[in-house]
């Protein structure tokens, strides 16, 4: 049986399981995310299966789900969509970014998915998460 996301949960953001950088970038979110609304999965993991991302699948792109409305976010806006569920400035954030033109964003955020397994090793991903994190961590 898979575990569902807790109740407070309201994103659910599918990564590249075996990538360091995405492992840090989940890391990081986490650390950020102090009211636990965000919710973490692999791509091509049981959760995506449940939720139907399995056949969106591709490695180079952060998928996030909205989980009141089932809306999908994908590459710059799932980011930004990230940036808000944290609230603060990070949300300030987000709302400054989206003014930069989609198509702008996500050329950015292709360039940096091509390059994301020169930045951090795969070594990142061995790192055993803390209780909280392993909390959010879905299949």
């Amino acid at each position: 049986m898979i575990p569902l996301p807790t109740p407070h949960a309201a994103y659910l953001v599918f990564y590249d399981g075996n990538c360091g950088f995405c492992s840090r970038s989940i890391r990081i979110l986490h650390s950020l995310d102090q009211q636990d609304r965000i919710h973490f999965a692999p791509l091509g993991g049981e959760t995506a299966t449940l939720h139907g991302v399995v056949s969106d699948f591709n490695a180079d792109t952060a998928i996030v789900i909205q989980l009141s409305d089932h809306r999908k976010f994908e590459k710059s806006a799932a980011a930004l969509q990230c940036l808000r569920a944290l609230g603060g400035i990070p949300s300030c954030v987000a709302s400054l970014l989206s003014f930069i033109p989609v198509r702008l964003r996500d050329r950015f955020y292709d360039l940096i998915a091509r390059h994301r397994h020169r930045l951090f090793s795969p070594d990142h991903i061995c790192d055993i998460p803390d209780s909280r994190l392993q909390k959010k961590l879905l299949p």
